[in-house]
């Protein structure tokens, strides 16, 4: 019964198509859907613009060689500035913590898993 219901809706299908007939484009149907493709490129051009600009560049660029330079050239100030840092830390009070020992088995296999899964989110 469904093999003459198939041959039935097959038969249906092929008169519907063929009086449907085919549809031709125009002549000039690819260049005209070229030049809208071309106007689209053209409205959505994207102009590259740095994230930190050339002028940002040469003021950490500045700011770096002056930082270096002041450390090269003031090396004795530089130093009096570090012993006056480490004489205000030594003013402030001393808290010590309490030692505690804590010892850890680790086997070989727990380390070789750990090296792999470290190498794993490296190459990630």
């Amino acid at each position: 019964m469904e093999a003459k219901e198939d041959k039935i809706l097959d038969q249906f299908t092929n008169t519907m198509v063929k009086s449907a007939g085919l549809e031709k484009p125009s002549l000039d149907f690819t260049a005209q859907i070229m030049e809208q493709v071309g106007a689209l490129e053209a409205s959505k051009a994207i102009v590259y613009e740095p994230l930190i600009s050339k002028r940002a560049w040469f003021v950490i660029a500045l700011a770096v060689c002056g930082i270096v330079g002041y450390v090269f050239f003031t090396g004795s100030e530089f130093a009096m500035l570090d012993t006056a840092i480490n004489d205000y830390i030594n003013q402030a009070p001393t808290w010590e913590l309490p030692k505690l020992n804590f010892q850890f088995d680790v086997s070989n296999v727990m380390v070789y898993s750990f090296l792999i899964m470290a190498g794993f989110v490296v190459i990630e």
